[in-house]
């Protein structure tokens, strides 16, 4: 099995940490901290496979996992694959909920409404907003990962 594997099995534990349900109400707003602190420290006190922290293997799997569903996201959307859409709409707002991107994960939770309603009229400015947040997301998670490296915490 997979390094990458086992570490999502260990975040699929963890309900006490990530919250139920991800609403409006846990989203960020699009100009603050894209991440929750409290999961990432969460996170970060779990141990991980080997010399490498379990949030560092997060921040992995999930840095290279998403660009790929996005990707495919965005061809779904051109042939008008809702069922697709919805797939990996809720697949990426599961991970990106597990490490604390509630804005992220939100924007997905739409996009997934979308998908199983058949409505994909709105989704290509979602997906733009997903896009985009995913940067932010992305660029976040490298921060907390250096300053887990660096001995610093969050």
């Amino acid at each position: 099995m997979p390094e990458s594997v086992s570490a999502l099995e260990k975040v699929e534990t963890l309900d006490h940490i990530v919250p139920a349900a991800v609403g409006p109400e846990s989203w960020v707003s699009i100009t603050g901290d894209p991440l929750d602190d409290e999961i990432i420290a969460s996170l970060r006190e779990l141990p991980g496979d080997g010399d490498v922290d379990l949030l560092t293997e997060l921040i992995d799997l999930f840095v290279s996992d998403a660009p790929p569903r996005l990707a495919e996201i965005r061809r779904a959307l051109v042939m008008g694959d809702s069922r697709t859409v919805t797939s990996l709409a809720h697949s990426l707002k599961g991970s990106s909920a597990n490490l604390g991107a509630h804005h992220m994960a939100g924007l997905c939770a739409e996009l997934e409404r979308q998908g199983r309603a058949g409505s994909l009229e709105r989704s290509e400015t979602l997906r733009d907003q997903i896009e985009r947040e995913f940067c932010r997301v992305r660029q976040a998670l490298e921060c907390k990962r250096q300053r887990g490296a660096n001995g610093s915490g969050q």
